[in-house]
């Protein structure tokens, strides 16, 4: 049985919302570990890549690389995904032909990513085989198209969603405890 058009109220907000729920950030969590004051000489960033140095104006081989990707998570019964835009690292060398090659079609390349587990339904869940970050597989796929990744198998919850699906119950809880989050309740 296909759903029909998917809608739910904000528990916070009141709001109505129409069509699968989807949630991005603007910034890799990695931006609020460098101190405000050294944000301008210590972070190169647009909405689609990040560079955060060790150093002020200077380059290390520790820098932290980072692009914006989506993470979809397939809704039982429904067309739509729940959608992250969410921001993962890449090695130097993935990053610079990322630059190299974005106005291209990307569609045959590809590179390997850590995520950052900073979605508030999803971040308490440490378990053995991780520590905030899940590994993926990053595609980078057509110009003009973010790229989207897939968690490499573990029991964390998120890869679990992601390679099972969710029901609509399931993504409208995930979409409530991400706007309570966001709404600092």
């Amino acid at each position: 049985m296909e759903v029909g058009t998917l809608s739910y109220r904000c528990a916070c907000c009141g709001k109505e919302y129409s069509g699968a729920p989807s949630f991005g950030y603007e910034t890799p969590p990695f931006i609020r570990e460098v101190p405000e004051e050294e944000r301008q000489s210590r972070i190169v960033f647009d909405s689609d890549l990040c560079h955060v140095r060790l150093r002020p104006n200077e380059n290390s081989p520790d820098d932290i690389f980072s692009i914006r990707v989506n993470l979809e998570i397939p809704i039982w019964d429904s067309p739509e995904t729940f959608l992250w835009g969410v921001w993962v690292t890449q090695s130097e060398e993935s990053f610079l032909r990322y630059i190299e090659t974005y106005k291209e079609d990307q569609s045959s390349e590809g590179s390997f990513g850590w995520l950052p587990v900073v979605m508030s339904p999803y971040r308490d869940h440490a378990t053995e085989q991780n520590s905030g970050y899940l590994a993926c597989d990053v595609y980078w796929g057509k110009s003009g198209q973010r790229p989207t990744i897939t968690l490499h198998e573990c029991d964390h919850p998120l890869y679990l969603d992601q390679r099972d699906g969710i029901s609509w119950q399931r993504a409208v809880e995930i979409a409530q405890l991400q706007w309570q989050g966001l709404h600092g309740k």
